[in-house]
């Protein structure tokens, strides 16, 4: 078995099959499966849409992705992190090697210049990692999404 980590950025760039491999693994390994979205922000950290970029990291087994962190930078300070931890995904089938995910985020925490922000739900599974790391909780993320047409009519 044969481990390795791969940076990309804007200088490195990620060939289409990598790209494609990278959606996919986020694809079934997230909780986000819209494509479109994924494909976003992996096109925004590597400056391939008008963006202030960002990195991916990547563990391979052989020629299989196992695990991947993707941060976008932000161009912001203060209450909001100059980067955004995107995504920070295992293959499910090796959540019982946890210390694979963490050494990415370790890599994305010493490449950020600045802060990192990360959203998960409260009883994601891998909150206690991000906790060891020293993530902490700040601020609550509200959000609020204008009624669709229906929704407006029955009232």
């Amino acid at each position: 078995m044969s481990r390795r980590v791969s940076l990309y950025d804007a200088f490195s760039g990620m060939s289409s099959g990598e790209k494609m491999a990278l959606v996919n693994f986020l694809r079934n390994n997230s909780e986000d499966q819209d494509a479109s979205t994924i494909l976003d922000a992996v096109d925004y950290a590597l400056k391939n849409k008008p963006s202030f970029g960002g990195y991916i990291f990547t563990c391979w087994e052989n020629s299989r992705l196992i695990a991947a962190v993707l941060v976008n930078k932000t161009g912001m300070s203060g209450p909001t992190p100059s980067c955004q931890m995107m995504y920070a995904c295992l293959d499910h089938q090796y959540q019982e090697e946890p210390e694979i995910l963490q050494r990415l985020v370790k890599k994305a925490i010493r490449q950020a210049k600045g802060e990192i922000g990360l959203r998960l739900r409260p009883d994601h599974p891998a909150l206690s990692i991000f906790r060891s790391l020293g993530f902490q909780e700040e601020y609550v993320d509200l959000r609020f999404g204008k009624p669709t047409a229906s929704a407006a009519s029955s009232r």
